[in-house]
């Protein structure tokens, strides 16, 4: 008898499925197959669902699986993770998106002479 052992999912994987994510229709659907077959916490998909806007974000939630959040803003997406008991994977991956968000929002607003931000949040 054969037992199946699931890929786990790190960092480096959920970045290169964001990408995917976000590409071309086939790239989604692998995406979407891949995250089906690997093991991931709900608080992954939450995440992933957050950076989907639309009709994609519709898609990801329908084959994906049940994402339980109506408002996806960063407040909420926050507390729902932390309700989530989520692991230091999580936390990373939450700190890194948090800062990419601040930093490139900066950026935005002529700030080009900030090098780094790291964001600490309050688990």
């Amino acid at each position: 008898m054969e037992t199946e052992t699931k890929v786990k999912l790190d960092k480096k994987m959920y970045h290169q499925l964001k990408k995917m994510l976000l590409s071309s229709d086939e790239d989604f659907e692998m995406a979407c197959e891949t995250l089906k077959n690997i093991e991931k916490s709900p608080n992954i998909l939450i995440l992933l669902a957050k950076g989907l806007v639309y009709k994609r974000r519709m898609d990801f939630i329908d084959i994906a699986g049940p994402i339980q959040l109506d408002d996806l803003s960063w407040e909420t997406t926050f507390k729902t993770i932390k309700e989530n008991n989520p692991s230091a994977l999580d936390k990373e991956i939450v700190e890194t998106e948090f800062t990419e968000l601040i930093h490139s929002t900066l950026n935005g607003l002529d700030f080009e002479m900030i090098k780094k931000i790291k964001i600490n949040l309050k688990w």
